[in-house]
């Protein structure tokens, strides 16, 4: 991924969202919204992770997400949730989570505007995968749940993708990667497959 520092640092936009860091998109479902396992379709949602190397600067996201909880209860709040996690304590993958120990979580139920770099729009799905760089737009807001207690989370707005990179959590390797081509692939489909047990 680039070094560019423009990439590292949150970025307040014109429309009141906020841009985020250069990351590797984790689980992402931009094109389909799914629904949680145990609710109803009605509940589905677009959504994805976004998972940043150590050298990012969330500062600005960071003061943006206490002013939000400051505003809706005041000073004195007590624990609030936030929507920055330890990648560690989420994937079993620790040389991962060390490459990469923050980890954004963000949905929405509209879908989100996916475009290249270059700002064309992409709507291949084959294009976004766990792994490829990104940069995405978020809002926060504030709830409150009886049993969860009180938060500020980020709702996803728009998605723009970066460099390739290798997937993760494996997935279906490129079939070019596996197989050589060739007019003579079919030589051996003619040969008595009893041969295999003699």
């Amino acid at each position: 991924m680039t070094t560019n520092p423009k990439f590292k640092v949150c970025r307040v936009t014109k429309a009141g969202t906020m841009v985020l860091p250069a990351g590797r998109l984790s689980y992402p479902n931009l094109f389909k919204a799914r629904a949680m396992e145990g609710e109803p379709e009605d509940k589905a949602k677009f959504s994805t992770s976004i998972i940043l190397p150590p050298d990012v600067d969330l500062a600005l996201a960071v003061k943006w997400v206490e002013d939000i909880a400051k505003e809706r209860w005041g000073a004195n709040i007590g624990k609030v949730r936030k929507p920055f996690l330890k990648h560690a304590e989420k994937t079993e993958d620790k040389e991962l989570a060390e490459k990469f120990p923050y980890l954004i979580r963000c949905n929405s139920g509209t879908k989100p505007t996916v475009v290249f770099g270059n700002g064309e729009p992409c709507t291949i799905p084959d294009e976004v995968y766990p792994g490829r760089w990104a940069q995405i737009s978020v809002r926060a807001y504030a709830w409150e749940h009886k049993a969860n207690g009180r938060g500020v989370s980020f709702g996803l707005g728009n998605v723009m993708l970066l460099d390739h990179d290798d997937r993760i959590g494996g997935g279906r390797a490129r079939v070019e990667e596996e197989f050589e081509f060739s007019n003579d692939a079919l030589e051996g489909a003619t040969k008595n497959p009893d041969s295999l047990f003699n």
